[in-house]
């Protein structure tokens, strides 16, 4: 007995070695082997029963023939008319050209006349000896003339004698290899045609995949503009078609992604010239106020050394307070234009609505919140980027818009969240298709909204106010959590 892992080793090195074939060998094998095996196992079915079915028939006839012979024989035997008992064997040997010899017993198993004159081959006579009561008794047994059936009748009921009949079986030899040799020619003739077949039949199948592999290579190598041919309604046509539509698609990803780079490019030539331009303002407004405000100072203390009275001591002292303070306050503005602090502290909508209430007391203009509490969840690069916006448009309705109120909403629905900040001042004309006025800050805006993946848009006309419009694709943290 074969171990389970003998077994399998050999298992795996027969999938190995079939492995390496290539699709048509296997199917033209695979054809082959069948066809093969179908005319084989045929030919030897057919070759046996055959066999079997004339064996049986030679029997029948043997036994026949006897029976006959034997009631012919009676009249003779009994009057011992032996000259017209050797005429009706001879008779019988002519029509039927299969029988080897005719041998007649008499009632003591003694040859009273046979075909074979007066020597008997050596056993032949007690090779088949009827029993009593035997009707009939067949025996076979090979000779040098070949296979030998004798079939051993009794005569008159055995009172008479014995008659033996040998029948040769070459005749059965002859017809059954005339019909395995045709059996054999049309399994050839069958093979040559299920070569064929399977010729036409790997073509049919392997061209597509193949077409299919060398398509694949191309795409492989970047090529999106190959696409292999619908063959056929079957499963290997869905395969075409699902292959061609996976070619489109990855075109498609593959202009999106080139899209996706050349706008990250872009970005982050923005991303630098924003940097840059952030510190050309930081620069600029060192430069012009707080080192100009350092000079001051300094004049100021030289001032308060060179003071010759009290009073006057007292003033330059005042005047240089006044300055640091005013120092001091441009620095923190500059701070808080680099990060707002109190949006740390106070959360997204407590920070607008301070900074709209700054607004107001600076100018006058009524301005209106309306600010869903629950935004003060979102993400913190979300609720920075909310409030920039919010910063720099109502800061462009103070400076620009000369408006009378103005009102900002800030609120959480399914989408994500939205911004508007509208009022009421005499607005600006924006052309259809137009970029944002980089002067008003408008570009900067659209773009912080933008790295955000939302959207802005801003309406506007002369005479009738503005709205500004962002909106972000944003949950809050413990809705995203």
């Amino acid at each position: 007995m074969f171990s389970s892992q003998v077994i399998k080793s050999w298992a795996r090195r027969l999938w190995a070695v079939a492995g390496a074939v290539n699709i048509r060998a296997k199917i033209l094998g695979i054809v082959l082997g069948l066809v093969i095996l179908l005319g084989v196992g045929l030919t030897v079915f057919v070759r046996q029963a055959l066999h079997r079915a004339m064996h049986t028939e030679l029997e029948v006839l043997a036994v026949s023939v006897a029976s006959d012979l034997a009631s012919r024989s009676t009249d003779l035997i009994l009057v011992n008319n032996l000259y017209a008992l050797y005429d009706l064997i001879q008779e019988t040997r002519q029509n039927y050209p299969d029988i080897r010899y005719i041998l007649i017993l008499d009632k003591d198993q003694r040859p009273l006349l046979s075909t074979f004159g007066n020597a008997l081959p050596a056993g032949l006579l007690e090779a088949n000896l009827l029993a009593p009561g035997e009707r009939y008794r067949l025996y076979a047994f090979n000779s040098p003339e070949g296979r030998i059936l004798d079939a051993a009748v009794p005569i008159f009921d055995g009172r008479a004698g014995q008659m033996r009949v040998g029948f040769s079986e070459d005749s059965i030899t002859r017809t059954v290899s005339l019909v395995t040799s045709q059996l054999l020619l049309a399994t050839l003739l069958v093979s040559s045609i299920g070569i064929l077949a399977s010729i036409f039949l790997t073509w049919a199948l392997t061209r597509p995949i193949l077409s299919l592999a060398q398509a694949a290579q191309a795409v492989g190598r970047g090529d999106f503009t190959q696409r292999v041919e619908r063959w056929a309604d079957d499963e290997i046509g869905e395969l075409s078609d699902s292959f061609n539509q996976m070619i489109t698609d990855l075109q498609l990803a593959a202009e999106a992604r080139r899209e996706r780079e050349r706008l990250r490019g872009e970005l982050v030539e923005r991303v630098i010239s924003a940097q840059e331009d952030e510190r050309k303002r930081i620069a600029r407004d060192l430069h012009d106020q707080t080192s100009q405000a350092l000079v001051s100072l300094i004049v100021q203390l030289k001032l308060v050394e060179s003071a010759r009275t009290k009073a006057e001591r007292a003033q330059s002292i005042a005047d240089l307070r006044e300055q640091l303070r005013a120092t001091l306050n441009d620095v923190r503005r500059m701070a808080y234009d680099l990060r707002p602090g109190v949006l740390d502290d106070l959360g997204l909508s407590q920070s607008i609505q301070w900074f709209a209430e700054q607004c107001r007391k600076n100018s006058g203009i009524q301005i209106h919140t309306l600010i869903d509490a629950a935004c003060d969840r979102l993400p913190l690069h979300t609720a920075t980027a909310i409030y920039r916006v919010a910063q720099e448009a109502l800061s462009n309705v103070v400076k620009h818009s000369r408006a009378a109120h103005a009102w900002i909403t800030l609120k959480n629905n399914d989408e994500g969240v939205e911004l508007e900040i509208r009022d009421d001042g005499v607005g600006f004309e924006t052309p259809s298709g137009a970029a944002p006025l980089e002067g008003l800050g408008l570009f900067g805006m659209q773009e912080r909204i933008q790295l955000l993946g939302g959207r802005f848009e801003i309406q506007s006309e002369a005479g009738k106010g503005t709205i500004i419009r962002a909106r972000v694709p944003c949950l809050p943290k413990e809705m995203e959590s």
